[in-house]
């Protein structure tokens, strides 16, 4: 039976924010990546009518520019977002809470990203002019110059940068707000806080849980039939190297998004951390009994995770 997690009032003299604030900062990928379509209201009409449909039921785009260096862009773009998302604690309204000593290693692995994507850029800002004319005669009658942005404005619309914020206090706009509305701001300010605090924590401690069982079922070995056709060789499952990595990722991102040191989150993380540390997955896959007592343990964890 699951353990109902307790919650543990904020300290009175110290915020979580304010102690969140000194471990981490709020990261963000932001990618600008105009479509290039617009919307032809003529075409729409016409396909509604042949349709016998009512005028506007129909919506149809016309791409302006189709060029794959566009979609390049876009795939790293959210190639970037999952380098951010796979090492930092979802926060809110996209952001992520990156601990300080992971910053410098995840703003690198963004940083190789964003070459590749500059790379992209410039090779389609210098074939625009070709691009253009290659449109020009995809789109026949459809095509309108006027529709299309200058070469200075492409190279604006189309940009990238990873955004890097303090963790925001109360006191960050005390002095920009009038007494009469301090009160309320800061009470809306300190739930807000609270909620995206709680809801970080929520959605992390459900990927350890969801990769603890996995790691449980991996771990149940198959059984092993002599007169199949098709018989496996072992009876331990094939399961990749990254089995117990993809765990301690999770376990990691606690030590920041559990401002709230809750002991049944701190004491999960800990055996998980020790069980998890003590093996590897070359000595799980050679030991029979090996696998049989940690999946044993791993299975008593599962039992008493806690429930937030």
């Amino acid at each position: 039976m699951q353990n109902k997690l307790n919650v543990i009032p904020m300290s009175n003299t110290r915020s979580p924010m304010e102690r969140l604030r000194e471990n981490a900062v709020l990261l963000s990928v932001v990618v600008r990546c105009p479509s290039f379509k617009k919307t032809d209201k003529r075409a729409g009409a016409d396909h509604s009518r042949s349709r016998n449909a009512k005028v506007g039921r129909h919506k149809i785009d016309k791409v302006l520019i189709n060029s794959p260096l566009l979609e390049a862009i876009r795939s790293l773009g959210n190639d970037a977002r999952n380098i951010v998302k796979a090492e930092c604690a979802p926060y809110d309204r996209g952001q992520n809470l990156c601990p300080n000593y992971k910053y410098i290693d995840v703003k690198e692995a963004v940083r190789q990203v964003f070459t590749e994507m500059q790379g992209h850029k410039d090779k389609f800002v210098a074939e625009y002019p070709t691009i253009m004319a290659y449109n020009q005669i995809e789109l026949g009658d459809d095509f309108n110059p006027a529709e299309y942005p200058s070469l200075q404005q492409v190279k604006a619309k189309i940009g990238w940068d990873l955004v890097v914020n303090p963790i925001p206090l109360q006191g960050d706009f005390r002095s920009q707000v009038e007494q009469d509305g301090l009160d309320e701001m800061t009470e809306d300010f300190h739930v807000a806080a609270d909620n995206a605090l709680r809801d970080s924590l929520e959605k992390v401690f459900e990927e350890v849980r969801r990769t603890i069982e996995n790691v449980s079922e991996q771990l149940s070995d198959r059984d092993v039939n002599p007169d199949s056709k098709r018989q496996f060789k072992s009876s331990c499952r094939g399961f990749h190297d990254t089995l117990l990595d993809n765990v301690m990722r999770y376990v990691n991102m606690l030590d920041v998004c559990n401002i709230y040191d809750n002991p049944e989150v701190k004491a999960s993380q800990q055996q998980i951390r020790d069980l998890l540390t003590s093996v590897s997955v070359p000595q799980l896959k050679a030991s029979d009994t090996l696998r049989l007592e940690t999946k044993q343990q791993v299975d008593e964890i599962i039992k008493n995770l806690p429930t937030l």
